[in-house]
């Protein structure tokens, strides 16, 4: 019986670990007699969901917690009487090895040492790596992303934004990396949260970091502010926990700036789509974004899209229409296309039919075959 081991960086309700859950779910109905294992390098609230698809399910979280004291009691008498000491890491790993997984699919750059670890135990195994991320986050995460190349055995890009990056500033072979777009999908039946009669509503989503320049939408929603002080307009961003430092700092600047009346930041929640159908147009002030599921949600529900060049491979798309693509970090530009949408209700229109055609095929159904396949081939040459 094939077998395959997931690895996520944690289960959070972020887009890397939704976009494995629904491939997951996807891929179990395809292959029932496939045999999952999942491994979660950190928890977080979806893992009772991983947990329920998963005939094994792993948790490194232990291994960076201070060991018991029998274990640092056992490891000074084996140092004393000279013999070898295998580290936590090690024993986690060599217990996941034991299951014998032929293919080990590697969900973001966090997971490829992990993976790579437990590939060097069992060589037979296929390691397949699905990266999520741009040159910034590789960076900072994983700079040395080119020696982990020798192991894969293909490698999927969330854009070819990403694909180029990887190859460009990391040396991966381009004959190794497949590109397949990020996919989700949206509820029809969550039902809309209140909106201000004739109000107007500026959309962004993302959690609370500079990747997603939460600094950059309070900046575009104060120079709005200033210089159309009657203007209908308010800003709504979800996503972030609000009990967060970041977010008192957020509450600090939207009271110094007087915005609070305007920018609302509601945090995480299980149905964005409630927020998302209120917006009239969505914004990504974000600095680098692969492909993020908020976008693809936002267009299937007919919002226009308003992006940063160079920032995002949601722009391949955008290209064809659907928003705009301004240059990179210009507030004063994406305000004028805000400004512009708020202006022309039947541009409003038109753009967000064109996005939801652009974007309407994203979904399970019909991007994780394109993975699949992938996963079917590494599995028959493991035979």
């Amino acid at each position: 019986m094939k077998s395959i081991l997931f690895i996520s960086h944690d289960a959070s309700r972020t887009g890397a670990p939704i976009v494995l859950l629904h491939f997951i779910r996807w891929f179990k109905q395809q292959h029932p007699n496939v045999v999952i294992g999942v491994l979660l390098l950190r928890g977080g609230e979806l893992e009772p969901e991983f947990s329920e698809l998963a005939s094994h399910i792993f948790n490194a979280q232990h291994i960076s917690k201070p060991p018991k004291l029998w274990y640092r009691i056992i490891r000074k008498l084996k140092s004393k009487l000279g013999l070898s000491i295998k580290s936590r890491k090690v024993l986690f790993l060599e217990q996941i090895a034991q299951y014998h997984y032929d293919v080990i699919y590697a969900n973001t750059i966090i997971s490829i040492p992990f993976a790579a670890q437990l590939k060097s135990l069992r060589p037979s195994s296929k390691l397949l790596c699905h990266i999520h991320e741009l040159k910034t986050v590789i960076d900072t995460e994983l700079p040395n992303l080119a020696f982990h190349a020798d192991a894969m055995d293909g490698c999927i890009a969330a854009s070819h934004l990403v694909k180029s990056h990887l190859v460009n500033h990391f040396d991966i072979e381009p004959n190794l990396i497949d590109v397949v777009y990020e996919f989700s999908i949206v509820n029809p039946k969550i039902t809309q949260t209140s909106k201000p009669k004739n109000g107007f509503i500026v959309g962004a989503s993302g959690s609370l970091n500079w990747r997603k320049g939460y600094d950059i939408f309070i900046q575009i929603a104060q120079l709005i502010t200033k210089n159309h002080p009657d203007a209908n307009i308010e800003f709504v961003w979800v996503g972030g926990q609000k009990d967060s430092n970041v977010m008192k700092i957020i509450r600090a600047d939207l009271e110094k700036a007087n915005l609070k009346d305007k920018v609302q930041f509601v945090g995480s929640t299980e149905t964005p789509e409630a927020y998302y159908k209120t917006f009239d147009v969505f914004i990504m002030p974000s600095r680098e974004d692969p492909f993020p599921l908020v976008c693809i949600e936002a267009a299937m529900l007919m919002k226009p899209i308003i992006c940063f060049e160079g920032a995002t491979g949601t722009a391949e798309l955008l290209q064809q229409g659907g928003g705009y693509i301004v240059p990179y970090l210009d507030i004063g530009a994406m305000c004028d296309k805000i400004l512009f949408y708020f202006n022309n209700n039947d541009a409003l229109k038109r753009d967000g039919q064109k996005a939801q055609s652009l974007f309407e095929n994203l979904t399970p159904q019909k991007m994780a075959p394109l993975i699949d396949k992938y996963i079917t081939t590494l599995l028959i040459q493991g035979d």
